[in-house]
């Protein structure tokens, strides 16, 4: 094995171990604490993937300018990085729970949805990096809608099929 390849492998194999981790405790922890642990969660990812944490920064910097100060883009990647965690948290907490899906994850126009797909040609949906989208897939299966996606395919393969 060359050493690029070992060079990636740890750090991913280390992302791995963290998410089976974070995962068994997110399925034990009480609801009331979900959010705690993704805002400690994500600080300790803030300040651990160095690598993570520059290109968000380096993105607000081009994006912004001289228009926001460092510390304002720092809050910005911090916050980020919460909202990240929030996401992934709930949906690996809600994603064994589908009662708890059904009445806590909801989306609107669902009206308009149900309207399109009674002319019975299919809908394509278009989603960006706005909220908890993966959440909204499993939403709509769970609410007996047929569902694909077209995802990049992620770099670690043990992480793909978790």
């Amino acid at each position: 094995m060359d050493r690029k390849k070992i060079r990636k492998g740890i750090p991913r194999f280390a992302a791995w171990v963290g998410l089976i981790l974070c995962s068994l405790i997110v399925r034990f922890i009480p609801a009331s604490l979900i959010y705690g642990f993704a805002r400690n969660l994500a600080a300790f990812g803030f300040i651990a993937l160095g690598k993570q944490r520059k290109i968000a920064l380096d993105s607000l910097e081009i994006a912004f300018g001289n228009e926001k100060s460092l510390k304002e883009r720092r809050r910005i990647a911090k916050d980020c990085f919460i909202l990240m965690a929030k996401s992934a948290v709930e949906l690996i907490f809600l994603s064994d729970k589908p009662e708890l899906m059904r009445r806590h994850a909801s989306f609107e126009g669902r009206r308009y949805l149900d309207e399109a797909l009674s002319k019975g040609r299919g809908v394509v949906l278009v989603s960006a990096h706005f909220g908890n989208f993966p959440l909204m897939l499993c939403k709509l299966t769970l609410e007996g809608y047929t569902t694909g996606a077209i995802m990049r395919q992620m770099r670690d393969s043990r992480t793909e099929k978790f």
